[in-house]
């Protein structure tokens, strides 16, 4: 699809439980994450080729409204 040729296995690697991934470190300081550039894209590319990514969709609201509310547009 679109060119991307994905491997038959995807690595997993594990994490420390003290790791913290950067957009949970943008939450944090209540800086503006990277969602749009991120989920955005893949929303955009899979309403273009009429795929359902329910869980896309969902991290990516979920995020936006914790942007929101660190912006002070709500409590």
């Amino acid at each position: 699809l679109r060119g991307i040729d994905l491997p038959e296995k995807e690595g997993i690697y594990e994490c420390a439980d003290s790791s913290r991934y950067s957009t949970l470190q943008d939450i944090d300081a209540k800086r503006p994450t990277e969602v749009d550039s991120l989920c955005g894209y893949l929303l955009k590319m899979a309403a273009e080729n009429n795929i359902s990514v329910p869980y896309i969709e969902y991290t990516y609201h979920a995020i936006k409204a914790i942007e929101e509310k660190n912006e002070g547009r709500f409590d």
